[in-house]
């Protein structure tokens, strides 16, 4: 790789030199671990190929938003995409209702968004805000209906996933008592 490449990753620590002393040899040591670990995380996000995720609009459908974010969070992960970096790339996965408010809430607050608070934040801009409450009333009363155990179970872990603070001890109850 040429030198040029390389000034984008920063500062090339310094060697470690015969007449350093142990907590200079430290300190040197660790300088150049960061500055590998960073140089591979650089390398890996300019080279990945990961199947990017799909564009979500804003369509209010808790499976979409869960399978849209769930695919952005596996494309971050998979493509080693630095923190700083994240909120920049998502906007390519973005179209609609989700673009305009990423255009205009988080691009002009960039620095106070994480990844987390983007994703909470779309959440509430897509979905009613009674959402969660109605979620919680199909949890509180579904019943098996002649489900099987397993596509019944599955179900409840669906409302589960979108209400976000139901309890294993709620889920157990809620299993036994709508079976």
């Amino acid at each position: 790789e040429s030198d040029e490449s390389l000034l984008s990753y920063g500062t090339v620590p310094s060697d470690i030199e015969p007449g350093d002393s142990d907590g200079t040899r430290a300190i040197k040591k660790q300088k150049k671990k960061e500055y590998a670990q960073k140089t591979f995380a650089l390398k890996m996000e300019n080279k990945s190929k990961t199947m990017a995720p799909f564009v979500y609009d804003g369509t209010p459908s808790i499976e979409i938003f869960q399978k849209w974010k769930f695919s952005v969070e596996c494309w971050i992960k998979s493509n080693y995409i630095q923190k700083q970096n994240r909120l920049i790339r998502i906007q390519h996965y973005l179209s609609g209702n989700a673009f305009d408010f990423y255009y205009s809430k988080v691009i002009p607050r960039m620095s106070r968004f994480t990844l987390k608070k983007f994703f909470v934040k779309l959440f509430d801009l897509c979905f009613p805000p009674n959402f969660i409450i109605n979620q919680r009333e199909k949890f509180k009363t579904m019943t098996q209906d002649g489900m099987s155990a397993e596509a019944f179970f599955r179900q409840l872990t669906v409302l589960k996933c979108s209400i976000g603070d139901i309890s294993s001890k709620e889920f157990v109850r809620q299993y036994w008592e709508g079976s």
